[in-house]
């Protein structure tokens, strides 16, 4: 028995949701390390660091420095999974990181 789904995606990006957008005064390195080490000091588990440019630049492609950091704590979001499977659509949190000259913008929900 097989099946088939036909998925018509198309991007619109001003459906995107909403982001926050904070300025940091650090060069992405030094921002991403010092927000990676409050995380790991406020217990959050870093789950990955996805180097975007580096991802771009092995397909020939180039892009600015952008990092996308996963992270959560499993206690907690295993808690909120156990109320509402529905939330594992939210979790873990993301903070996307992307290079402006010699400061960062971090984005995230």
């Amino acid at each position: 028995m097989g099946f088939s789904v036909h998925l018509n995606v198309q991007l619109k990006f001003y459906n995107l949701p909403m982001l926050k957008e904070v300025h940091l005064t650090s060069p992405l390195p030094t921002a991403q390390q010092a927000i990676e080490d409050r995380l790991h000091q406020r217990g959050f588990k870093i789950f990955a660091a996805i180097d975007q440019a580096a991802e771009a630049q092995n397909v020939g492609l180039a892009l600015k420095p952008t990092v996308l950091l996963i992270f959560g704590s499993p206690k907690v979001g295993t808690m909120l999974m156990q109320e509402d499977d529905q939330v594992a659509f939210e979790l873990p949190i993301k903070l996307l990181l992307v290079a402006e000259g010699d400061h960062t913008k971090a984005l995230y929900p």
